[in-house]
């Protein structure tokens, strides 16, 4: 079986902490397959997240991402492939309040070496939009002219453009109740099962656990259950 995530006694530590931040014995995820990742703030959840994408270097231990050795690649190898391998969704979603909703989501292509033709960029961020219940009218509005809700779909949906291997989500639920997050939840499934995307979620909504292959606990100061 391929594994999309392979980490071997991975430890992060910051400059002057007494312990480390992040402790991580064994983790195996195959390709396709969901990761929940829960835990208290300062248990290292952002710092494992950040690693798995690329944007922190390995410091001590093994991490593979689709059999890419991440300890051998420069800070610039590693952004190439995380913009072609990785989707990421941010807690405060980021979108740019100077663009449309459809120039949002297209602007994933920014950063890719395989970028999609003009037309075909604009269908692919349409269908996606439209997949995630956001309304055609919408897709002109700058994002800071949506809900909350809408904007946290609108995320994912730049997050999934390019159709990654990986999708990374910190905490998107983290500003909706629990119906609208459970709602949210359904579309997000649904929309990585028919691409096959790998899914990795932190959440502190244990309630969402069920969705998920396969779990992560991380408590404080580091360390993983």
């Amino acid at each position: 079986m391929q594994l999309a995530i392979e980490a071997s006694q991975l430890t992060f530590s910051y400059p002057n902490a007494n312990t480390p931040t992040l402790q991580i014995e064994q983790l195996a995820l195959p390709i396709g397959h969901k990761l929940f990742v829960e835990g208290p703030s300062g248990s290292g959840k952002s710092t494992l997240l950040s690693l798995l994408a690329g944007i922190t270097p390995v410091q001590s231990g093994s991490l593979k991402i689709l059999g890419e050795d991440m300890a051998k690649l420069s800070g610039r190898a590693r952004d190439a492939f995380r913009a072609e391998h990785i989707g990421y969704v941010f807690q405060q979603f980021n979108l740019l309040p100077y663009l449309s909703v459809l120039e949002n989501v297209q602007i994933a292509d920014t950063f890719r070496h395989k970028k999609l033709a003009a037309r075909q960029g604009k269908e692919r961020a349409m269908q996606l939009l439209s997949a995630l219940q956001i309304p055609q009218e919408a897709f002109s509005k700058s994002g800071i002219e949506l809900s909350v809700g809408q904007q946290q779909r609108v995320a994912i949906a730049r997050a999934l453009y390019a159709k990654p291997d990986i999708l990374i989500a910190d905490e998107p639920t983290s500003a909706l109740d629990h119906a609208n997050a459970a709602a949210f939840m359904q579309l997000l499934l649904k929309q990585v099962n028919e691409q096959g995307t790998t899914l990795v979620y932190v959440s502190h909504d244990e309630s969402l656990r069920l969705n998920f292959d396969q779990m992560v606990r991380l408590r404080s100061p580091g360390g993983a259950q």
